[in-house]
């Protein structure tokens, strides 16, 4: 390779590491079949994130997103609805100290109009299998919500979060580090969500409005604390990541089940669900990625009693049928039960209104240097049934660019 060629290849690919090789030591892409590029270099498959050492156990990497999403429903009834906006802009410092015996993580959402704290969190890493965490982060409800939304195979995520979470709370949270075999975490929280983007459906279907306290501009968090216990518990097989939505790696059968629950103490009426149980299936096998998760959610009635409300499910499957393709088949549900309904009734809502969501379709992503510079688009039929049916298509179409 030319002088010229050789630097400008390593400007592109300085995040990454520099990805240079000379054309008698081939060097694949790290997940991928001999053969795939060229003899003389070895595409890079990430951007990042940039990474700083202060001496051999000590270090503090710089991290981010910026996405930009275009998209269009069509509704069976009504105007079509356009957008084009920024998703995301997200910024990612962590620090570790003694080979993260000690760190810290702060996210930020610095999207034009939404100015959010995410993860403040303090780390201590003692052992691979206690990893120790304490501040505002993911609860650990759901190995589905604990993957990076820079690694999802569609657009967003599935309605079922908006429901059943997982949500950022503050709290103390001790997990392993995924290992193969046995997995585990679990958590004591707030019970307060931190943040109006997941687990607020059941305050939607009662009409509650609700603030967004992980916004830097609004009035802040409620400190107020009606704890909630939240654990996750699996076991994987051998050479399965049960995290990565997408199989890069192909081979033999691998699997995952988990199941997760959450207890809150003292939920809110009419905003928190009191419990909630999850159990999921990740199987993987030559490049093809099957992920099954069944929901159900427990609230709190007029009487103070608990009442069974809603269930839900989620299923996709994804198929990586080219190192720049990947396409994704996705079904989601959210079912509001009779019992809910008539706890609405009895409120003063409308019972007729409560009903079910669901979204169904097809996604195509085109991961040019892995989760890093990704376009996503898909294509959903989003639906309602309650007082009045509601059917739409949606498309939409995803930019990313991640550190």
């Amino acid at each position: 390779m030319q002088g010229w060629a050789r630097s400008a290849w390593c400007v592109v690919g300085l995040m990454g590491g520099c990805p240079l090789a000379r054309a008698d030591e081939p060097v694949p892409a790290v997940g991928e079949e001999p053969g795939t590029v060229p003899s003389s270099v070895a595409l890079p498959d990430h951007l990042g994130p940039a990474r700083i050492a202060f001496g051999a156990h000590h270090s503090l990497t710089f991290g981010g997103a910026v996405q930009l999403q275009l998209g269009a429903t069509f509704p069976i009834d009504g105007a079509v609805q356009g957008k084009a906006a920024l998703r995301r802009v997200r910024v990612d410092l962590r620090a570790s100290l003694q080979d993260g015996l000690a760190g810290f993580r702060l996210q930020l959402n610095l999207l034009p109009g939404a100015f959010e704290l995410l993860d403040a969190v303090l780390t201590s890493e003692p052992h691979p299998r206690a990893r120790v965490a304490f501040g505002f982060q993911k609860v650990p409800f759901t190995r589905y919500r604990q993957v990076s939304f820079t690694a999802l195979p569609l657009v967003d995520w599935a309605l079922t979060t908006r429901m059943f979470g997982a949500e950022r709370q503050l709290g103390l949270v001790v997990q392993d580090a995924w290992q193969q075999g046995a997995t585990y975490g679990v958590g004591v929280f707030a019970g307060t969500n931190s943040r109006a983007s997941h687990a607020v459906g059941l305050a939607e279907t009662y009409g509650v409005d609700l603030a967004n306290p992980s916004d830097l501009r609004g009035p802040g968090y409620d400190l107020s604390v009606h704890p909630e216990v939240v654990a996750r518990l699996g076991y994987a097989s051998a050479d399965v990541d049960a995290r990565a939505p997408v199989d890069r790696i192909g081979g033999a059968p691998r699997w995952a089940v988990l199941v997760s629950g959450a207890v809150d103490a003292r939920p809110t009426p009419q905003v928190d669900l009191a419990g909630r149980i999850a159990p999921e299936l990740v199987l993987k096998v030559e490049h093809v990625s099957v992920s099954a998760v069944w929901y159900g959610g427990w609230f709190v009635d007029v009487d103070g009693a608990w009442r069974f409300g809603v269930h839900g499910a989620l299923g996709e499957v994804t198929w990586r049928a080219h190192r720049f393709v990947e396409i994704t088949a996705r079904y989601a549900g959210v079912y509001r039960l009779s019992s809910l309904a008539r706890d609405v009734a009895d409120r003063g809502g409308s019972a007729s209104e409560v009903g079910s969501d669901h979204e169904a379709g097809i996604g195509w992503s085109v991961p040019t240097l892995g989760d890093h510079f990704d376009w996503t688009t898909d294509v959903m039929w989003v639906g309602q049934r309650g007082a009045v049916p509601t059917d739409a298509v949606r498309v939409r179409s995803l930019i990313q660019v991640a550190l």
